[in-house]
């Protein structure tokens, strides 16, 4: 027999006659290998989830991101592009522009923030969190929108639908006017 394995009898019951000293010995095993039981499930389903995080939720979100200072863009965005897709270390570049707005549907108003992306430029996060068919319909309508599944709820909007998007128009001397109206149809 392995020398654990002796010890681990030898001590598990007790040399006199006493039942609390041999109940408290076979509890406390008992909780031990409870515990280490429990931790080793615990373990394994945060692994799961972290793995999840990564691949679902995290893909989607940008690591890194550049920003342009004004209103005319990236300067040589096709190069910048270009030496990050060079670079081994980058998993994906999608250059996108993003802004605040409202999303109107039959009188009701949601605050939204509207990303937009060429489809042609490969975006691979976007595409694995909507259904194939709802990408081939946003990918074939340039006033395609996709919707997520809490605003389409509160707001009731279905695939096929007509949304107004309420953008904000912003002058360099901070005046105030009307926001842009733009009509979108939900793709998914």
């Amino acid at each position: 027999m392995k020398l654990a394995w002796q010890l681990a009898c030898r001590f598990r019951h007790a040399k006199t006659q006493n039942r609390f000293i041999s109940f408290i010995s076979l509890s406390s095993t008992f909780g031990i290998g409870l515990g280490c039981f429990v931790l080793i499930i615990l373990l394994s389903v945060m692994n799961g989830f972290e793995r999840e995080l990564t691949h679902r939720i995290l893909s989607v979100v940008a690591h890194g991101e550049l920003y342009s200072v004004d209103s005319t863009g990236i300067e040589n965005l096709d190069a910048q592009l270009y030496r990050l897709n060079d670079d081994p270390r980058v998993e994906s570049v999608v250059p996108y522009t993003e802004l605040t707005g409202m999303l109107q549907f039959k009188g009701e108003l949601k605050a939204v923030s509207l990303t937009g992306i060429d489809v042609n430029n490969d975006p691979s996060a976007f595409k694995q969190q909507v259904s194939e068919d709802s990408w081939r319909a946003f990918q074939g309508n340039k006033d395609g929108v996709l919707v997520g599944k809490g605003i389409a709820n509160k707001l009731g909007i279905s695939k096929g639908d007509a949304v107004q998007a309420l953008i904000p128009v912003t002058h360099a001397d901070l005046r105030f006017s009307a926001p842009t109206t733009v009509t979108l149809i939900v793709a998914g």
